[in-house]
Formats: C-alpha cells, sequence, structure tokens
C-alpha cells in the first residue's frame, strides 16, 4: 500500500515512464495494423521478459519500463500466453514503481488494474502477491468492493488477504467524518462472519465493534458485548486479548464506572509488552480517572507519558489535551498554553479530524477562557479564546466573537486603571504615557472589530443583541480613535434603528466623529439637529460646546458664530446651571477662545472668565487640563500687561498711572503664581504621561515666571528673576530655549550694576549661543522675543564701556 502522506509525485519520474504506458495501451490495439510480423522466434521474446523480471528484481524500473516499451510494438503478433506473461510483467513493473517512489496516483493504479485484468483475461494465474497487489490497487481506487468479491472467488486460499482488506476498510470506515455507523458495522460483521477466522482477527473486530459502538453513544452495548467475548475467548489462551480489556476499561470510563474502568485498564497493561501501543490507551484512560478524581499531578504524568512515548499513536492528541488541562489546573500556565497550543496545530480545522475530539477541545479552553475572564486574568483569557478560534473556519461563530469582543474591551478597561464598575474620565488617558495609550486604543480597536462582526452574525436572529453589539462597536472605534469607522457604525444605527433608545446618542457620538475626521459642516449640521429638533434632551445639551468647537474650527469668520453659542450657555441658558458639566465646559472654552484670539479687550476677556473657572471648579477640571488652563490663565494676565505699557506710555494723570502700576504688578503677580502652579503640577506627574503641548507649557512656564519677576523688577533673591531663570538653564540646559534666561540673568545682572556677574553670565550665554543652529531660532514657540535681544545687546554695549574699576556712566 502507498504512503498516504505523499500526494506530489516527482513530475519528471512521472513523465519518464508514464508516457511508455500511455503508448503501450495504444500499441495493443494498433500495432498489429502498421507492423510487420517480427523475423525472430518466440521464445526470444520469453527471453527478454526474464530479462525485463531481472531488472524488476534489482529494482532497476526506469530500465524495465523502457524495455517493455519497445517490446509492446510487436506483442499483438505474438501468442497470447506470451502477451499474458507481457500483461503481468508490465503490472507487477508499476505497483512497484509506484510505491518504490511512495507515489498515489489513481491514473497509475488504473494502469495496474488494467494489465492485471488483461493478464487474466488472457489466461494467466495470478499468484497470491499479484492477487495482492490488484486488491491493493483496486482499494486505493476506492473500489475496494470489487477486490473483497475478487478474494471471496479464491476461497481459503483468499483469507489473509480478505482479512487484511476488510481491516483497511473497516479502518478507512470508522475514519470517514462524518461516521458512517451502518457501512462501517457491516464490514465489522462481515469479518466476524468469516470461516475459520484466527482468533486474533477475531480480537481485533471486536474491539472495532466496540469502539463503533462507544461512538454511537451505545456504551452499555459495548460493556455487555465485551464482556461476553472475552469470557468466550479466555478459554483460547489467546495473549491478545489485551486490546478487549482495554476497550472493556475505556467503556466503563464511558459509562462512568471509574472503578471498573481502572481494573480492566490494569489488567490489560498487565498482558501487555512494554512497548505495545495500547499501553497509549492504558496511559490515557488511568488519566481521565486520576483527574476525575482531582490527584491532577498524577493524571498529568499518565497524560506525559503518551505525549513522550506515544506520539504515533491516535493516543496522542487527547493525552496533550489531558496534559494541557492539568497543567492549566496546577497553575502551570505557560506549559498549559504551550500545550494546548500544539493539541490546536495538531487538530486544526482538519475535516479529516474526529468532531467529537475537536469538541473536546474546545470546550476545554472555553471552559478556562470562561475562569481565568472570571478572575479577572484577561490577558490568560485572550490567549485561550485566540486558540478557540483557530480550531474553526470563517467566519467565526457568534459567541466567540463575543468572546473576544469583551475580552478585548476589559483589556482596555484594564488599561485605563478601571475597576468593574468604574466609569472611564478623561484623566484616565492623561495619566498613560504613549505606549500604554497605543495598547489601550489598540484593544479597543479589536473590541470593536468583533462587536461589528457578532453584530453582523446575529442581525436576524436577535435584533436587541446586534443594536447592543452595534452600539458597541461605535463606541470603541471612537475610543480607539478611529473615526471613520465608527462615523460608519454610527452612521449604520442611525439609519438602521431609529426607535431605539440611543438614537439621540448615537446622533450625537456620529457628530463627535465628523467632527474628529475635520468633517466640520456635517458636525455642525448633526449638532443643530439635535438641538433644534429635541432641545430638551441631554443629548442637545452636550452639543452646545461640540457646535461651538466646530464653529471655531471651521475658521475665523465662525468665530462669532462660537462666541454667541458659548455665551448662550453661560449667562442665560433656561436648564444649564454653574454645576452642570455643560457650563463648565462652556466656561472654558469661552475663555480659551479669548486667549486664543487675543484681540483688544480680549485678554481681560480671557481672564475673567478663566479666573471663574479657577475659583468654581478647581480640580474637577480634571488633573492635566486644570494646569493648561491655569498657563493660559498666567499667559494671558503676562500679555495683558503688555496693553498697561502701552497705556503707561500715554501723557497720564499721576493717580490713573498710579492705578495703572499697581494694576500692572498685580497682574504680573497672578502671572508668576499661575506659572508656579503649572510647574509643580507638572513636574509631579510622569514626563512620559504629558503631551507635546503640555511639555511646551511647563518649560514656557519656567521662563515666563522668570519674565513676570524681570518685569516686576524683582532681580535678586530667592524669588528673584536671577535665581528663576537660572533653575530654567538647569532644567533646559540642553534646548534652545536656555538662552532667553542665561541673557535674561546677564540683564538682571547689568540692572542691578553687577558688572562682573553681568559680564561671567554673558560668557556662558555667547558660548551657548555658538552651539545653537539659526534654525533653531525659526521655532514660534520659543520663549525669546525682539524685547529680549534688544535689551541683551543694549546691556552688552554698557558692559563694553566699563571695567572692574570704572563704573558705568
Amino acid at each position: 500500500m502507498t504512503d498516504p502522506a505523499v500526494h506530489n509525485p516527482s513530475p519528471r519520474w512521472s513523465q519518464v515512464w508514464q508516457l511508455p504506458v500511455l503508448v503501450l495501451s495504444i500499441a495493443l490495439f494498433a500495432a498489429g495494423l502498421f507492423m510487420a510480423k517480427p523475423e525472430a522466434p518466440v521464445d526470444q521474446y520469453g527471453q527478454e521478459l526474464q530479462k525485463v523480471q531481472a531488472l524488476v528484481v534489482a529494482g532497476q524500473f526506469d530500465t524495465a519500463m523502457a524495455t517493455l516499451n519497445e517490446l509492446a510494438r510487436i506483442m499483438p503478433t505474438l501468442p497470447k500466453p506470451t502477451q499474458g506473461q507481457f500483461e503481468l510483467l508490465a503490472a507487477d513493473t508499476m505497483y512497484l514503481a509506484q510505491r518504490s517512489k511512495g507515489w498515489n496516483k489513481a491514473s497509475n493504479d488504473e494502469g495496474i488494474v488494467k494489465h492485471y485484468q488483461s493478464a487474466r483475461d488472457l489466461g494467466q494465474t495470478l499468484d497470491n502477491q499479484q492477487y495482492d497487489r490488484l486488491v491493493d490497487s483496486l482499494a486505493e481506487l476506492g473500489r475496494a468492493d470489487e477486490g473483497l468479491n475478487l478474494l471471496a472467488e479464491r476461497g481459503e486460499a483468499g483469507a489473509d488477504a480478505r482479512y487484511h482488506l476488510l481491516r483497511r476498510m473497516i479502518t478507512t470506515a470508522m475514519a470517514v467524518q462524518p461516521l458512517d455507523a451502518d457501512k462501517a458495522g457491516k464490514l465489522i460483521d462481515r469479518l466476524l462472519a468469516e470461516p475459520k477466522l484466527p482468533t486474533s482477527e477475531e480480537v481485533w473486530a471486536t474491539a472495532r465493534q466496540a469502539e463503533l459502538l462507544m461512538k454511537e453513544d451505545r456504551v452499555k452495548e459495548a460493556v455487555d458485548m465485551l464482556l461476553r467475548r472475552i469470557a468466550r475467548l479466555q478459554d483460547d489462551k489467546v495473549d491478545a486479548l489485551g486490546e478487549l480489556m482495554v476497550q472493556l476499561g475505556l467503556a466503563y470510563l464511558d459509562d462512568g464506572d471509574m472503578v471498573n474502568g481502572e481494573r480492566w485498564l490494569l489488567r490489560a497493561r498487565q498482558s501487555l509488552t512494554p512497548d505495545d501501543a495500547l499501553n497509549a490507551d492504558v496511559l490515557l484512560g488511568l488519566g481521565r480517572i486520576r483527574f476525575n478524581e482531582g490527584n491532577v499531578t498524577e493524571a498529568a504524568e499518565h497524560f506525559k507519558d503518551v505525549v513522550d512515548q506515544f506520539a504515533s499513536t491516535h493516543a496522542y492528541p487527547p493525552a496533550l489535551i489531558g496534559l494541557a488541562e492539568s497543567n492549566a489546573r496546577l497553575q502551570y500556565t505557560d506549559q498549559a498554553l504551550a500545550d494546548f497550543d500544539k493539541a490546536v496545530k495538531l487538530i486544526g480545522v482538519d475535516p479529516a479530524t474526529s468532531p467529537d475530539l475537536r469538541k473536546q477541545l474546545i470546550e476545554t479552553l472555553t471552559t478556562q477562557f470562561d475562569l481565568r475572564f472570571a478572575q479577572g486574568e484577561y490577558d490568560t483569557a485572550l490567549q485561550y479564546v485566540n486558540l478557540i478560534q483557530q480550531l474553526y473556519n470563517p467566519p467565526l461563530p457568534a459567541d466567540i466573537l463575543l468572546k473576544l469582543a469583551t475580552t478585548h474591551e476589559q483589556l482596555a478597561r484594564k488599561g485605563l486603571g478601571l475597576a468593574d464598575n468604574q466609569t472611564e474620565k478623561p484623566s484616565d488617558w492623561q495619566k498613560l504615557d504613549k505606549n500604554q495609550r497605543r495598547q489601550v486604543a489598540e484593544h479597543f480597536a479589536q473590541a470593536a472589530d468583533n462587536y461589528l462582526a457578532h453584530a453582523r452574525a446575529v442581525t436576524v436572529e436577535d435584533d436587541e443583541t446586534y443594536g447592543k453589539s452595534l452600539w458597541n462597536a461605535g463606541v470603541y472605534y471612537d475610543k480607539a480613535g478611529l473615526h471613520k469607522q465608527a462615523i460608519a457604525v454610527f452612521g449604520e444605527f442611525v439609519t438602521a434603528r431609529p426607535n431605539d433608545p440611543r438614537h439621540l446618542a448615537a446622533m450625537f457620538r456620529l457628530a463627535q466623529a465628523q467632527q474628529a475626521t475635520g468633517n466640520y459642516d456635517q458636525a455642525v449640521a448633526l449638532y443643530k439637529q439635535l438641538i433644534e429638533e429635541h432641545p430638551k434632551s441631554p443629548e442637545a445639551y452636550a452639543s452646545l460646546v461640540p457646535l461651538a468647537r466646530s464653529y471655531i474650527l471651521q475658521g475665523p469668520t465662525k468665530v462669532d458664530l462660537a462666541e454667541q453659542v458659548l455665551l448662550s450657555v453661560v449667562t442665560d441658558h433656561p436648564a444649564l446651571r454653574p454645576e452642570s458639566t455643560e457650563y463648565r465646559e462652556a466656561l472654558i472654552e469661552l475663555g480659551q477662545l479669548y486667549y486664543r484670539r487675543g484681540a483688544e479687550g480680549d485678554y481681560e476677556k480671557a481672564i475673567a472668565r478663566l479666573d471663574e473657572v479657577a475659583e468654581r471648579y478647581g480640580g474637577e477640571a480634571g488633573p492635566t487640563q486644570m494646569p493648561e488652563l491655569m498657563f493660559q490663565l498666567g499667559d494671558a494676565y503676562r500679555k495683558s500687561v503688555q496693553q498697561i505699557d502701552e497705556k503707561l506710555a500715554m501723557e497720564l494723570p499721576p493717580s490713573k498711572k498710579a492705578a495703572l502700576q499697581a494694576e500692572r504688578a498685580r497682574r504680573l503677580d497672578r502671572a508668576q503664581q499661575s506659572f508656579d502652579g503649572v510647574i509643580n503640577s507638572f513636574e509631579s506627574h510622569d514626563p512620559a504621561t504629558l503631551t507635546d503641548l503640555q511639555k511646551l507649557y511647563l518649560r514656557n512656564s519656567y521662563f515666563y515666571r522668570g519674565d513676570c519677576a524681570y518685569e516686576l523688577g524683582r532681580y535678586d533673591g530667592p524669588g528673584g528673576a536671577i535665581s528663576l531663570y537660572e533653575k530654567a538653564v538647569q532644567r533646559y540646559d540642553k534646548e534652545p530655549a536656555a538662552l532667553v534666561a542665561l541673557v535674561q540673568m546677564v540683564n538682571s545682572y547689568c540692572e542691578l550694576k553687577d558688572w562682573d556677574k553681568a559680564r561671567a553670565v554673558n560668557e556662558r550665554a555667547k558660548v551657548f549661543l555658538k552651539r545653537i543652529p539659526e534654525s533653531a531660532f525659526d521655532d514660534p514657540n520659543l520663549p525669546m522675543n525682539r524685547k529680549h535681544w534688544q535689551r541683551w545687546l543694549d546691556w552688552t554695549s554698557q558692559m563694553a564701556m566699563t571695567s572692574a574699576d570704572k563704573p558705568a556712566p
């Protein structure tokens, strides 16, 4: 029989010897019409056939086939006995050649059958080996019944071959999925009905009969049948009864009788040699018993013995599953996952695999998933469900998709540090570094993908579940930052589920996703629709600030519309009060709008609104949002001083001038306090969790608070400009921004007329300036402006006019 594992024979050899056979077949019918009768006597060809036979015995099949091809031209002119010998030799050569190459080609088997049948038609008698070859070729072609009938004609002479063929047919029938129990049962009965059947064959057939009954869940019948057969056969004193004892032990186990199961398995073990493959079944059964008893360690040892010693037996896959489950029970998680992975790769999605075995593996993996998920071990649970999905061809079942979705959802929540019932807040994201944010986003994206697939899988059968999973898909796409996917999902939700209680919420989220992708016109339209058509809904209230933001993002021409919307919330909205989230967000957005716009009087407006935010809400604005607002407030105070300076440059009454000077000092004080607060707050955070904007605010706070002290004339002392600028240099000594601090330190020492220190720091500043590329000063966020450069150059000129012993003029 050929090796069933070989499916791709070498095309070169096949082309070399199959073509001559094709020519041979044609020649048998046509050669007589155009070939002349050979001059050589008949016995000369008999000698040629003997030479071919010698080549075949020597394994030189190529040469043998080439010679037969030459002889084929004149075969039709020779006597029938010679033709018959030729056909037998051609069949033998083809059979032995194919089997020696490990090939399994139907065309070759058809040629072998044809040549043997032609030999019989020509009066040749097949010997036992040739009958076996003919039957084997018929079986390979799926014509085993023909072979069986052929062997039946031979009577007792074909008995051994019949037993062998019936075994082969039974094994094949029991391996086919789905199982054809009726066909397999009839074949077993036919083998058992053979006259003078040897006891070893009866034992084998009985074992298969028991196995078939167990596959049909007729376990009690299997037990009763085996008890009767063992009782009858034990008088024959045949060692082969061990296989029936194994089957009886396994049948008892399947029937739930562990005591008798173990007893018969141990009896079987005593009758088996150590290398007998049946030991794998014994060890597997004993492992099942120990596992059910709770003796998991010993169970694992039995399963491991099968895995290590009997990897080529049918007991290997279930033993591997048992070993993996035992290791999981023993908390050897990594080893358990490795063993489960081997089992999954072994069983896979091959349709030839026993569905019961695949079902067992899926159930075991599902149990492990459920345990890990319930215990909050979501990383391990994900590994288990990833293994489960490999046992299915796409599309995955709905329950597997839901497991994948919920696991990724929980992993994302875990990444945000959320407990089971905690609601997510923006601050949960703000405390993560970039890598952590990316991981959380990836889990949300996977959750969304699987929720969407789950929604598709249950659309027809469960509308409520479809809606829930579709909603979750949209929410998690949004959280993952996949706004285009969120638009598609929420768009479908709004269209397909107009009566869903979440319909307005879906419209709001759709608007947010449109806004996030830059589709501001669509976002504005949706927000306005919610506000105008459902004015008293929570979604309408929640749409006010995003509507204003969308107006701002549409460009300068729409900023006034944004201001109107925000003012409507913080001044005269009939339903929104200062304690509401919408009011707080509107107040923040309005203050930021004024800060960013920076037109005449806007800094005063920004100060008023942002001061109100700080007084009303404090930390409620968020652990990182509040420092951002404090920076903007401080910067608004700082920049508003420029407008006061412009007024002070005018001719003013002394009282007016004194009032402006006092207000200028107050604003600079408030600005410095704000920058101090920004530094204290951001420095308490992990730098990796800060955004680029927050890092910029932190850096500029170091320099701006020094500027405030400088503008107040506070040059020396612990809180003076020099001290604050020195801290900025130490904090940012590798950045171009440090130059402004050095320059301002020079300016401060010059203001104090401390020329020696001014010169010393000035040298530091010049050295530092030479290290900075010119392009670095193109950064608009650099805290150094024309005023700083001018002061530095002015004081540098003053220093040049002085010496260590000569004061400045």
